[in-house]
């Protein structure tokens, strides 16, 4: 067994808090802090089990959380990059944590990894009828995703001020794409800002959006904005097909919705996740 690490990832946060506790609502303003885990694998955290127990969480300010990701980057012996990664349906705060932190040790990146957690239910979401399960929480996670776009363009703003777009990778998995490609699609601001710097490239995993709109409105309105914008598609994801059935549409992250060809847009093909 390989010894266990220690790892840090970065957080930025728009689930408003009650009683210390996160919740499934928009906060007024948006929460910065770190975390660290205890990471144990198998093997190769390529092709092993990735194990991960948060042991210590740090609540920052703005100012300090922008200040500690543009020093890390700066003083970066390896890759000076920050992945800002966003997460998809189904998942709480402390997973968004988690799973930052699996991708960030299974990168093998000296990189620094800031995940954007948005309000969806998380796991362990239970309903009045077994039925209603999937397709309410869905529906929810979706509206979620769609009333967090500012909160994601104020954060994704901060880091371009802080460390350039040029140091700048977004990373958007399943319906994390809703909430990716529409902000920078639609928001102006944003848009300003990444069409004076844009980012060092644009990443969609597995997108949980409507092919048509995907290929024909988002892409083309987001691919001027970063410098490589890749789009990563899976042939038997079971929640992205879960996804056609309730929105009675074919998804763009499915192999067979695969984007039509645009200029500085690259696609593959990866194995389901879920």
């Amino acid at each position: 067994m390989v010894p266990a690490i220690t790892d840090t990832v970065w957080y930025v946060s728009a689930r408003a808090r009650d009683a210390g506790r996160d919740t499934r609502r928009l906060a007024d303003s948006l929460e910065y802090g770190m975390v660290v885990s205890r990471v144990r694998s198998n093997g190769d955290p390529l092709t092993h089990s990735v194990n991960t127990i948060a042991v210590d969480s740090v609540r920052l300010s703005a100012r300090a959380f922008t200040a500690a990701i543009r020093a890390r980057v700066r003083g970066s012996v390896g890759d000076s990059l920050a992945v800002l990664m966003v997460h998809g349906f189904g998942t709480s705060l402390h997973e968004a944590w988690d799973y930052a932190t699996q991708a960030h040790v299974r990168s093998r990146s000296q990189a620094t990894w800031v995940v954007f957690c948005w309000p969806s239910n998380g796991s362990g979401v239970v309903w009045r009828r077994p039925d209603q399960i999937l397709t309410r929480a869905y529906r929810e996670d979706s509206a979620a995703a769609f009333a967090s776009r500012a909160s994601f363009s104020s954060a994704t703003q901060e880091l371009l001020a802080a460390i350039g777009g040029a140091h700048l990778l977004v990373v958007s998995h399943s319906m994390g794409a809703q909430l990716v490609g529409e902000t920078i699609a639609t928001d102006r601001e944003l848009r300003a800002a990444l069409a004076a710097d844009p980012l060092r490239a644009l990443a969609f995993f597995a997108p949980d959006v409507n092919a048509a709109h995907f290929n024909d409105v988002v892409l083309p309105a987001v691919a001027p904005f970063a410098r490589r914008v890749v789009v990563y598609v899976a042939s038997d994801d079971r929640m992205l097909a879960l996804s056609r059935a309730i929105n009675s549409s074919e998804r763009a992250g499915l192999g067979h919705g695969t984007p039509r060809q645009i200029s500085g847009v690259s696609c593959n093909s990866m194995r389901g996740q879920k």
